[in-house]
């Protein structure tokens, strides 16, 4: 599936049916459906466009993960989640490794991206950013496609006590 809304890929059943087989029920992260407010660009008029079964991590067996950590284990986890009522759900990997890290504290949260890195508005590379830069950039308009979700899960992170954020390609 290559649809996409501001930047997280759109989920369907059948992606899920075939995703769901292949990780252990023990690394669920409990998921919502996500809906995501989008400007038409014709009106400007704003609507929520429901973007299937993608879901935004609230919960996480961090005891499971740090148990594997701790065997010196490096635990693969698939980016999939169940809800309350045993509905699956995508969930962006970079969404899911940031909720993750912010769990645990992590000294550093590494995602990683196939473009150059985060481009200023006049498509120069910005190589470092504080968080209040991070802030104030991240619903700019020149930041766009996937990598809007990228800077917004480094924040999450770092609100939730992880120390430093890289974006790296």
């Amino acid at each position: 599936n290559d649809k996409s809304v501001k930047g997280f890929n759109i989920g369907d059943k059948v992606s899920h049916c075939m995703n769901v087989g292949a990780y252990s029920e023990r690394m669920l992260i409990n998921a919502n459906k996500l809906k995501v407010e989008v400007k038409d660009t014709d009106s400007n008029i704003e609507k929520l466009v429901d973007i299937g079964f993608v879901g935004r991590p609230s919960n996480v067996n961090i005891e499971l993960i740090m148990s594997h950590v701790k065997k010196g284990e490096i635990p693969v986890i698939a980016p999939l989640g169940k809800d309350s009522e045993n509905n699956y759900y995508n969930i962006n990997a970079d969404t899911a490794a940031g909720f993750i890290a912010g769990q645990i504290k992590a000294s550093k949260l590494l995602l990683l991206t196939d473009i150059a890195g985060i481009l200023d508005k006049n498509n120069k590379l910005i190589s470092t950013l504080s968080l209040n830069d991070a802030k104030e950039i991240a619903e700019a308009d020149f930041i766009s496609g996937g990598m809007k979700p990228k800077i917004l899960t480094c924040i999450e992170a770092m609100n939730k006590g992880v120390k430093k954020a890289t974006i790296l390609d």
